[in-house]
């Protein structure tokens, strides 16, 4: 009876490679305005993420404004344009950075101000639904994990290759889209420190009329390539041994 998700708190437990998986849902709490929801993916008896989702039934409520705004503001964009590729501030990226290892960035058409990806202080992108398809309530937890990365170059950098990896997403709905859906979504992610490969990112969710979707809060890891190849060669070896 509570279809719309109000929050999401998702961990991710070990990489999860392509596959079919076992989702295991059981409900914690079941009120007259909200449900919570629990969830958990395995692959092979192992689990690969839990997560919680907190759900209610969409009704009038409080609304109070709020002096807020992004600053500094988006680039001004005509999504009719850039539907075509030819919008003078934005421009469609092919392929996003870690898009090999995080396949979930394949889903969405990513458009990015021409100047680059990322500044000193954030990074934003447009997501474009994939053709024939529309975003709905239910995505906006998925696009808060698809968010664009900052640091991109330190994991790019051929002589201190880092892997990066997503730890948890911790999303709060603030909006609502419409009942048909959106073609587009707005993302800005920003960052305030990196500690001992530990970077938190703070992202924000606005619709096609910049109103706010969604606020939440990620944890992502960077590892350095070579741990990661040294563990492997270690595993390969103790699997030959056995």
């Amino acid at each position: 009876n509570h279809p719309h998700p109000v929050s999401a708190n998702i961990h991710f437990l070990r990489p999860t490679p392509p596959g079919p998986a076992v989702i295991t849902l059981s409900g914690l709490s079941h009120g007259r305005t909200y449900s919570t929801i629990s969830c958990s993916i395995a692959r092979e008896g192992c689990p690969d993420d839990a997560r919680t989702t907190r759900n209610w039934r969409w009704r009038r409520c409080l609304n109070a404004a709020a002096d807020w705004s992004l600053h500094p503001k988006p680039l001004p964009a005509d999504l009719a344009r850039l539907a075509r590729n030819q919008d003078a501030n934005w421009k469609c990226v092919p392929k996003m950075p870690q898009a090999d290892n995080r396949r979930a960035y394949n889903v969405p058409r990513h458009h990015i101000p021409h100047s680059g990806l990322s500044s000193n202080l954030f990074s934003e992108s447009w997501m474009r639904a994939p053709d024939g398809q529309k975003w709905d309530q239910s995505m906006l937890p998925f696009l808060s994990y698809l968010s664009p990365m900052l640091f991109d170059e330190a994991y790019l950098d051929p002589k201190n290759p880092h892997d990066a990896v997503m730890l948890s997403v911790n999303v709060d709905i603030r909006g609502q889209l419409p009942s048909e859906g959106a073609d587009w979504v707005y993302c800005r992610s920003s960052c305030k420190a990196v500690v001992n490969g530990k970077q938190d990112m703070g992202q924000v969710l606005l619709d096609e009329n910049g109103q706010l979707l969604a606020v939440s809060q990620n944890s992502v890891h960077f590892t350095p390539m070579a741990d990661y190849l040294d563990r492997e060669k270690e595993r390969i070896a103790k699997s030959k041994k056995l």
